[in-house]
C-alpha cells in the first residue's frame, strides 16, 4: 500500500518516499529481487486522488532513470524558489521530508553505534555516503571508515556469518561449536550477546 497511503503528501514526496525505501532494501539487501508496482488506482471516480497517484507514478519513474536522491533534492531546492506559491509549499514540504529522513538516519547510526552494532552502523554510513556527494557524503563516508577499524567491526564481520544460518541448522550442535570458536575470538561485546541468542535448542 506504499504511496496510496500518503493522501496529504505532493507527489514528489510520495515518489521520494518509494524510491528512498527501494534503496534501503538495495543496500540492506542486495540480494533482494524488488518489483515496484504503480500506485493502483482508487476511488469511484477519476478525481485528484488517482490522477496524483498518477503524477507519482511518473515521478518515481523519471526519479529511478535519473538514479541519486541528491539530483532529486537540488531540484526540489530550485522548485523552492519558484514563482508559483503551490509549487514552492509542494518543494518546501519534500525537502523537509528528506531532512527528517537524514536525521532519523542520522539518529538510528548513533543508536547503533551505542549499542555495539558497529558493522550495521558502518554499513549505513556507506550506504549514505553513496546517496550524498560533497562534504555530507565524505562525512558519512569518513565515519564508515573509522568505524571499520574498530575491532568490534571485525567481530560484527563474523557475527554476520553465524546470523546468515538457516532456522533448520541453527538446531544443529555443530552449529552451536561455531559460536563457541566466535565466543572464544569475540568473548564480549553486541554480538557476542546476538551470537548466543543465535542458538536454537
Amino acid at each position: 500500500m506504499i504511496g496510496t497511503n500518503n493522501g496529504s503528501d505532493p507527489a514528489e514526496a510520495v515518489a521520494l518516499g518509494v524510491k528512498t525505501i527501494i534503496e534501503d532494501i538495495q543496500q540492506r539487501s542486495p540480494g533482494t529481487r524488488i518489483i515496484l508496482l504503480g500506485i493502483f488506482p482508487r476511488g469511484e471516480s477519476p478525481g485528484s486522488g488517482r490522477r496524483k497517484n498518477e503524477s507519482v507514478n511518473a515521478k518515481i519513474e523519471a526519479a529511478i532513470a535519473a538514479g541519486g536522491i541528491v539530483s532529486g533534492g537540488k531540484a526540489l531546492e530550485k522548485l523552492s524558489f519558484d514563482k508559483d506559491a503551490d509549487t514552492v509549499e509542494a518543494a518546501k514540504a519534500s525537502l523537509a521530508i528528506v531532512a527528517a529522513w537524514k536525521a532519523s538516519i542520522d539518529a538510528e547510526l548513533s543508536r547503533l553505534q551505542t549499542i555495539g552494532d558497529v558493522f550495521t552502523a558502518a554499513d549505513l554510513a556507506t550506504a549514505m555516503a553513496k546517496l550524498y556527494p560533497g562534504d555530507a557524503g565524505k562525512t558519512y563516508k569518513d565515519h564508515a571508515a573509522d568505524m571499520r577499524k574498530d575491532p568490534d567491526y571485525a567481530a560484527g564481520k563474523d557475527y554476520q556469518k553465524l546470523a546468515e544460518a538457516p532456522y533448520e541448522a541453527r538446531k544443529d550442535p555443530r552449529f552451536a561449536k561455531m559460536v563457541e570458536v566466535f565466543l572464544t575470538k569475540h568473548p564480549d561485546g553486541y554480538y557476542a550477546e546476538q551470537a548466543k541468542a543465535l542458538i536454537i535448542k
